[in-house]
């Protein structure tokens, strides 16, 4: 599991939602008129023109429609993301539940914040506005651009542009250099802290990583913002390097080498390993087994489920236990997957 920061972004300055709603819909329109869209859309009157100007505001059914008359597979983008909650809920009416439940927003600590979601939760409303989405969407670092750009070009559009050169940006870093969130994490740490001066070694131990790939990612979090060197120790500037929900291509390599370090490291036989520096559990389960259809989904919809519950877990050390020193970075995998997920390549020189 990628860093994870339970805090709203700040690296990025916060937008006008209802800004962006309208700059979304304008660039989305493209070369048609107002009233030619608004016509499209099933209305006798210029009702894009009240959107646009900030008369009315657009509604996240709204912007459905408008997805959907350009021929984007709305429904099938959300499921994509957030598994199995959106088969129990309408992707139009209830896309706050959703995302709520998806995203694990209720864990946000912020006091404020977490109010403002709570009572979003429980509302009986449901003719939510586009801005609320896209403000909901931004409370969970990189998750407004990973979805929006299912949708669109969100560097097209400049309220998103800072925003999409970050995600990218970092996306790119962690694809070439997969142990940067380990490396982060030991900065992050509060033996860390107590150090007179910043040592490779130290952080070497802690991430996992070699000396050699401690350097470059302390490079390419440098290059990024993200750390800064303080009193000759590194402090962390930038929101992280999460994508848990993102299906990006990119993401292959840095799964795969996380999972790769997870089995070369395991301790299979713990007398035979050198746990003085180590303060956390390591644990593992592999079960292998056939599954009906009605199985697989109900292990997906668990695997989603666990995910949230790990992110809650993982919240504690900014709640509960703040006071409680974390010494340890930990590397949280967990998977499900199917052999019988073939490629067409494959698919075709099978020969059944």
């Amino acid at each position: 599991m990628e860093n994870q920061s339970f805090c709203k972004n700040t690296f990025v300055k916060d937008i006008d939602y209802d800004e962006l709603a309208r700059d979304i819909f304008i660039f989305l329109r493209q070369d048609k008129s107002q009233r030619d869209l608004s016509r499209a859309l099933g209305y006798s009157f210029n009702q894009v023109g009240k959107w646009e100007s900030g008369h009315t505001r657009i509604k996240w059914s709204n912007f459905c429609d408008l997805l959907e008359l350009l021929n984007v597979e709305v429904e099938k983008h959300i499921t994509k993301i957030t598994n199995y909650y959106s088969l129990e809920l309408d992707y139009r009416e209830e896309i706050h539940k959703i995302l709520i439940k998806g995203y694990a927003l209720l864990e946000i600590s912020e006091e404020k914040i977490h109010k403002k979601i709570k009572k979003l939760y429980t509302s009986h409303n449901k003719n939510i506005d586009l801005s609320t989405v896209l403000e909901l969407l931004d409370y969970n670092q990189h998750i407004l651009i990973y979805q929006l750009s299912e949708f669109f070009d969100c560097s097209k559009i400049s309220l998103l542009k800072e925003k999409a050169t970050q995600y990218f940006d970092r996306l790119d870093a962690i694809a070439e250099n997969p142990l940067i969130p380990a490396v982060r994490a030991a900065l992050e740490t509060d033996a860390y802290e107590l150090l007179d001066k910043h040592c490779d070694k130290f952080v070497s131990i802690h991430s996992g990583a070699s000396l050699d790939v401690v350097r470059r990612c302390i490079a390419e979090m440098r290059n990024h913002f993200e750390i800064k060197l303080v009193s000759k120790k590194y402090k962390i500037t930038g929101p992280g390097y999460s994508f848990s929900h993102s299906h990006n291509e990119r993401l292959r390599f840095f799964n795969q080498s996380l999972f790769k370090m997870v089995a070369d490291k395991y301790p299979v036989i713990k007398s035979e390993w050198d746990t003085s520096y180590s303060e956390n559990l390591s644990m593992g389960s592999v079960i292998v087994s056939p599954v009906s259809k009605e199985v697989s989904k109900e292990l997906a919809k668990l695997l989603s489920e666990t995910h949230s519950k790990v992110i809650a877990i993982l919240s504690k050390d900014y709640k509960e236990y703040k006071d409680k020193p974390k010494n340890n970075v930990q590397v949280i995998t967990s998977c499900s997957f199917s052999p019988s997920i073939l490629s067409q390549e494959e698919k075709k020189n099978l020969d059944l």
